[in-house]
């Protein structure tokens, strides 16, 4: 019986990762052939150089965070330091963005294939969509409302000096 669950859960991760995988092929075959890969080359290799740091960040730290958000939060980072995205890095943001869609599909096939986990955890999943979502929505706009007064103080600061 045990040999036969982990059998299962191992074919639904082989289904999951076959489905992403082809997801993401096909996503690549239409840049490339879309004839942008050329110059958007250089903006995608940014967003990989800092998905990888931050993957290798979050592996060796052990960190409760998923790499791509580390990579995010750097990516941030630098671009604050830098002052701004590149012409190549905000046009495959724009790209990415266009077809974000097509980015979630590996991830609601998942949800297909995890039916027995769903109904063990569905307590804590209508918790976090019904109470932690709406309450993420207003901390951040509170939070997002206090960024803009202490912008615009310093402003009226800077306009008075």
């Amino acid at each position: 019986m045990k040999i036969d669950n982990e059998l299962n859960a191992f074919e639904e991760r082989l289904s999951y990762r076959s489905v992403a995988f082809v997801v993401k092929i096909v996503f690549w075959l239409f840049l490339i052939f879309s004839g942008q890969a050329k110059t958007m080359l250089s903006g995608f290799v940014t967003l990989l150089l800092f998905t990888v740091i931050g993957e290798a960040i979050s592996t060796l730290f052990n960190l409760p965070i998923p790499g791509a958000v580390t990579g995010l939060i750097l990516l941030l980072i630098w671009l604050q330091i830098k002052g701004g995205a590149s012409d190549n890095l905000q046009q495959v943001s724009q790209f990415c963005i266009h077809y974000m869609a097509v980015l979630f599909i590996p991830s609601a096939v998942a949800v297909f294939f995890m039916t027995d986990l769903l109904s063990r955890q569905w307590l804590p999943l209508v918790l976090a969509t019904f109470v932690a979502t709406p309450l993420g929505i207003v901390i951040s706009g509170h939070f997002m409302q206090c960024l803009l007064r202490r912008g615009e103080m310093l402003r009226s600061r800077e306009k008075h000096s």
